[in-house]
């Protein structure tokens, strides 16, 4: 039966995504879903048919002798930057990739991937697979398809309605459990990542900072949820608790150095390697996105010095802290989605000189989470400090008249706030304001709208704005 329906499934899949993107759409995760209806197994299937990668895992690094062919990142915030860094360090390798580009990280968008990648004859151009997945879908996606390495990025509160920071942990926990093949890459400076090394039998491969430390909602044991020390030894990234969890040792420690107009940090092995990497897209959360990728590029054999001209090369992905212009305006566009991300990019906004008007988008669709009462933990009241700098702020999607209530108990002047339910409305409205920055924050569901409207009135890339950071 399935040399029928597979066949059908992709082609039909193919079908719906070429009407969907005519249609103006993405078409990112339909091809998926139909294709699922027809043939409950495509994923499965198709990922079996990935090719052998010609790249093998290196002896000289101590690392097995094998064909690894998918890697999935997962966690709250930097999925999105840590996969496509890795994507461009596996193409400057000449490796054929099946990649969820689009950002569609549900089992439905990863189904949308490989069927993309199905050629006429019905061969799965890909000698890996690179995947984004959320938190929650990993479970579902590991029943169908055998991860050969997975990156865990971090755990916060995000999206509350759909599970909280320690249900999200408890549930890629859950999942790696049943895949005990698997290699995990774990960030060592949080506690509830790192605590996946505690009982399972995986291999594991550590990254941290010489600079980070755990954040305010990570700073009790996953263990036994007493309050951790924090910073000790010289460290600000280190904790322990009295029942013997310890931050463990990073297989790849960063070491923040100063750098003009970039994250430059100093990457150790502990087999000794030394290496300087710098990336054009600043914001400190971009240490532990490098570190990720780049550890991970180690695990699977990469040629590290590649992976440094990579970084060095690297583009943003769209929407993460995407640089426009508009009549030589810098314009900035960035995804936000719970508290600690928002709290991160709002620092971007500290260096710049001159006055900036802000257009903050809040939705509370399925693809942003219903409940938003996130935003009272933003630390907005910065805002209100310099009515000078930030004198005008335009509120759009469906929750805008909500943030507009919450930039008023942060202490924003009342007529220094505009709700504008119309995105593109809101979007030209911002443009039009005077000012020498915009900064444009966005909920999921409203980040393409918004993007779409500024292709179409201003210049992709533009003058270099300060401080630029990309947190999803």
């Amino acid at each position: 039966m399935s040399v029928i329906r597979l066949p059908l499934a992709v082609w039909i899949g193919k079908l719906v995504g070429w009407v969907s993107r005519v249609s103006g759409h993405k078409g990112s995760s339909l091809p998926g879903m139909v294709a699922r209806k027809i043939y409950p197994r495509v994923l499965t299937d198709l990922a079996a048919r990935l090719r052998r990668p010609r790249l093998l895992y290196r002896e000289d690094q101590g690392h097995r002798n094998t064909a690894g062919k998918i890697i999935a990142v997962t966690g709250t915030n930097g999925k999105t930057t840590v996969t496509h860094m890795l994507y461009d360090f596996l193409k400057m390798s000449s490796q054929k990739i099946v990649y969820n580009q689009e950002g569609a990280n549900m089992i439905n968008g990863v189904t949308a991937a490989f069927i993309a990648s199905v050629g006429f004859f019905g061969k799965v151009f890909g000698e890996f697979a690179l995947l984004e997945i959320d938190e929650g879908s990993l479970p579902s996606i590991m029943d169908e398809i055998t991860l050969d390495i997975l990156v865990v990025t971090n755990f916060s509160s995000d999206q509350e309605d759909r599970f909280s920071m320690a249900s999200a942990a408890e549930v890629v926990r859950e999942a790696v459990a049943r895949e005990p093949s698997v290699w995990l890459v774990l960030n060592a400076d949080d506690p509830n990542t790192a605590v996946l090394a505690d009982t399972m039998p995986q291999q594991y491969f550590f990254y941290g900072t010489t600079a980070g430390s755990p954040s305010v909602e990570a700073r009790f044991c996953p263990r036994c949820a007493k309050k951790l020390l924090v910073g000790f030894d010289g460290c600000p990234g280190k904790y322990a608790c009295s029942c013997g969890f310890v931050r463990p040792e990073p297989d790849l420690i960063v070491e923040p150095v100063s750098g003009s107009g970039e994250v430059c940090c100093r990457a150790r092995l502990t087999t000794g390697q030394e290496y300087m990497l710098r990336l054009p897209v600043l914001g400190a959360f971009n240490y532990y996105n490098m570190a990720a990728a780049f550890l991970t590029g180690i695990c699977l054999g990469l040629d590290p010095e590649r992976m440094v001209i990579g970084l060095r090369n690297y583009a943003t992905s769209p929407g993460r802290m995407e640089r426009f212009s508009h009549m030589g305006k810098p314009v900035l566009l960035n995804l936000v989605k719970n508290a600690r991300g928002y709290s991160e990019a709002l620092s971007v906004l500290d260096p710049m000189i001159g006055s900036v008007v802000l257009l903050l988008a809040l939705s509370d669709t399925a693809a942003d989470g219903c409940d938003v009462s996130w935003i009272w933990d933003v630390n907005f009241e910065r805002l209100s400090l310099d009515p000078n700098k930030f004198g005008c702020f335009i509120c759009t999607g469906t929750r805008g008249a909500e943030m507009a209530v919450r930039l008023k108990y942060a202490g924003v002047l009342e007529q220094n706030v505009h709700v504008i339910d119309n995105t593109s409305d809101a979007v030209l409205a911002a443009l039009e304001k005077p000012g020498t920055h915009v900064v444009l924050f966005s909920a999921y569901s409203t980040l393409m709208p918004l993007r779409k409207v500024l292709l179409s009135k201003t210049k992709l890339g533009g003058p270099h704005a300060e401080n630029m950071l990309s947190l999803s």
